[in-house]
């Protein structure tokens, strides 16, 4: 534990360093995704990469994300969580942007916050499947593939039903 402390000044630095990773690694994933041509792949197929990605990037980053998760429950807001924050709604707009290139397959009525809403949804699923381990809400088989693919279900469910909220 010790050889971390030469490096970093405490564990919120070593902490901050690690999400900066996991920010970077979103980001490419996210430009990856933006650059790709879809227009050729229906939107379960657009939804079923993106969860895939995801929940490969929450699994690699199990640790940090329980950290990040378990500490934003636990403290106020500081000048860094306010950071992450803005950082989330970048990664929500990009998707939004993403994703409304299916808007012709989008039967809710408002788009924009479907979106959101199943982004929500993705990320509580995958947080609690992969992060916390939860694995009592999701039947067999629970490995990281099988989890993706019944999160961009549930997504894609979502985004294609009607809105009932009116």
């Amino acid at each position: 534990m010790g050889a971390f402390y030469s490096r970093f000044e405490n564990k919120d630095a070593l902490l901050g360093t690690l999400f900066d990773q996991l920010a970077r690694e979103t980001r490419w994933e996210i430009e990856e995704a933006l650059a790709a041509d879809w227009s050729r792949k229906s939107m379960r197929e657009l939804l079923t990469h993106v969860a895939a990605r995801n929940a490969k990037i929450y699994a690699k980053y199990r640790g940090v994300l329980a950290v990040v998760y378990v500490s934003s429950r636990m403290m106020p807001l500081s000048g860094e969580d306010e950071a992450r924050v803005a950082y989330n709604e970048g990664i929500v707009s990009q998707m939004e942007r993403l994703l409304l290139q299916k808007r012709n397959e989008i039967v809710h009525g408002r788009p924009r916050v479907a979106i959101r809403t199943a982004m929500a949804c993705m990320s509580a699923m995958l947080r609690d499947a992969i992060v916390f381990g939860d694995a009592s809400l999701y039947p067999q088989p629970r490995d990281t593939r099988s989890i993706a693919r019944r999160v961009a279900d549930v997504m894609h469910r979502y985004l294609v039903a009607e809105d009932l909220s009116r």
